[in-house]
């Protein structure tokens, strides 16, 4: 399935409850981190807030199913999203070299 966007519209649609299938998976981080490296390496000048954002949500998504004090987290579904808005937050600070602001 081909995704043409950047990544904050379709987060904003898991953050309201919509489930998206394949969407916060290790191949889509891989394809995310190898695209970005490459838009950016090529000196285009892009956006990169909406793809700094999804590798955020794919690695807490992936980081909490590894980390076995996080499953819990993901038994309730408020604090999957809250986990998810974090990790937004997260991403577009990070692309701002703005630590404290996430």
């Amino acid at each position: 399935m081909q995704r043409k966007s950047s990544g904050i519209p379709e987060m904003k649609t898991i953050l309201r409850g919509v489930a998206l299938k394949e969407y916060l998976t290790f191949r889509t981080l891989v394809a995310k981190v190898v695209g970005l490296t490459a838009t950016l390496g090529s000196g285009m000048p892009l956006g990169k807030e909406g793809p700094f954002v999804h590798i955020a949500s794919i690695s807490a998504t992936l980081l909490s199913k590894l980390v076995t004090g996080f499953q819990g987290i993901y038994e309730n579904e408020s604090r999957t999203t809250e986990m998810l808005a974090a990790a937004c937050a997260v991403g577009v600070a990070s692309c701002f070299a703005a630590p404290i602001g996430g």
